[in-house]
C-alpha cells in the first residue's frame, strides 16, 4: 500500500503493506507476545470489498500465525471473515472524519471487540459493533433498527459476494476499469 503518505524515517505516515518486511516482524512478534493482532493502513478507498490481492495477504499473515486482522483506510465499511479460525475486518470505516458534503458510506464505520483469553493465548470471541457519525448531533451513536438492518443486509451482501468467486471477479473487474 505505497502511496503519498507512506512513513520514512524523517517523516511519519503509514507502514507499507511489505509482505516480506511484515512476515519477519511477525515471526519475531511471536517470540516476544502471547498473541499479534495485525492493525494494517490496506484497502482500496470507497470500495466496500477487499481487492483479490489483499485477500491473499492477509490469510497469509493468518497462516502465519496473527490472531485477528483489521483493516483501516477504505473510508467505508466492508466485508470481514473468520480464515483459518483468524478474524479479519476488511474494512473498518471512518471514526471520526468529518465532511461537508460526505459520500455514501462516509458516516458508518465499524468498532471491533476482542475477547482475549490470555491463559490460552487465544481470541474467544469478536464483536463488531456498527456506528454511525452523527453529522448533525455531532457525536458518534450507534445504528438505529432500521440502519442496523440495512449494515447487516449490506454485510450478507458482501460476503455472498465474496464467496461467489465468479461474482467477485466480476464486481473486481468493474471496480478497476471505472477507476482506471
Amino acid at each position: 500500500e505505497d502511496e503519498l503518505n507512506i512513513s520514512f524515517k524523517s517523516k511519519g505516515g503509514v507502514a507499507s503493506l511489505d509482505i516480506i518486511s511484515l512476515s519477519k516482524s511477525i515471526s519475531e512478534a511471536k517470540l516476544l507476545s502471547d498473541i499479534i493482532i495485525l492493525n494494517v493502513h490496506a484497502g482500496n478507498e470507497f470500495y466496500p470489498l477487499p481487492r483479490p490481492t489483499l485477500m491473499k495477504q492477509l490469510r497469509f499473515f493468518a497462516e502465519l500465525g496473527v490472531y485477528a486482522i483489521i483493516c483501516h483506510h477504505t473510508h467505508t465499511y466492508s466485508s470481514y471473515e473468520v480464515f483459518k479460525k483468524v478474524p479479519i475486518f476488511y474494512g473498518i470505516g471512518n471514526f471520526l472524519f468529518y465532511h461537508n458534503s460526505p459520500p455514501i458510506g462516509w458516516d458508518t464505520g465499524l468498532a471491533i471487540s476482542l475477547e482475549i483469553d490470555s491463559v490460552k493465548k487465544k481470541i474467544t470471541t469478536y464483536k463488531v459493533i456498527p456506528f454511525i457519525q452523527d453529522f448533525k448531533q455531532k457525536c458518534i451513536r450507534l445504528l438505529n433498527k432500521k440502519e442496523n438492518k440495512e449494515w447487516n443486509k449490506k454485510q450478507i451482501l458482501f460476503n455472498k459476494i465474496k464467496k461467489n468467486q465468479k461474482f467477485y471477479n466480476k464486481k473486481w473487474k468493474a471496480y478497476v476499469k471505472k477507476e482506471g
